[in-house]
């Protein structure tokens, strides 16, 4: 580990334009041997010294310590995550039936714009209101659906013991 320290030192200094080991140490006010010591991997630096080189050379202490992903890494990471939320998408579009324009999925639209079932099953502007109004993870995509949705809506609402509405 103090070798690849010391590489990434050495890196550092010379990609920042120190030329010679004698430049950096002057810049963070220590010796050429103390920075030929880091560099070989004979000590290592103490984290005022870490931070001293890293500013000197425009690095950070984590990239010294070998602790920053590369530029490679960091892509091929950033591409990762993008796939991964591109799948969740596509598996939440499969799911979720849109709700359309009218804001209302389309089996309850369906439903409501039957006049003659509407009658039927007495649907009460209460109801409709309570349809139109839920917001669920998948909606009814039709009029099955939404009957079905119906129906359990007036079974968790009726009193105890009162008869089921026909």
């Amino acid at each position: 580990m103090l070798r690849s320290i010391g590489k990434r030192i050495a890196q550092a200094r010379t990609e920042a334009g120190f030329a010679r080991q004698a430049d950096l140490a002057k810049a963070i006010a220590t010796s050429a041997t103390t920075i030929s010591r880091y560099e070989r991997g004979d000590i290592t630096p103490p984290h005022r010294a870490l931070v001293a080189i890293a500013q000197a050379t425009g690095r950070t202490v984590a990239w010294l310590l070998g602790e920053e992903l590369t530029t490679g890494e960091q892509e091929a990471g950033v591409t990762q995550a993008i796939d991964q939320i591109e799948s969740l998408l596509a598996r939440a579009q499969a799911v979720v039936t849109p709700l359309g324009p009218a804001g209302m999925y389309p089996g309850i639209r369906a439903l409501l714009a039957d006049e003659h079932l509407c009658s039927t099953l007495a649907i009460t502007p209460a109801e409709i209101t309570t349809l139109r109004a839920y917001h669920l993870p998948v909606g009814p995509a039709d009029k099955a659906q939404a009957i079905a949705l119906l129906l359990a809506l007036r079974a968790m609402t009726a009193s105890p013991g009162s008869a089921p509405t026909k």
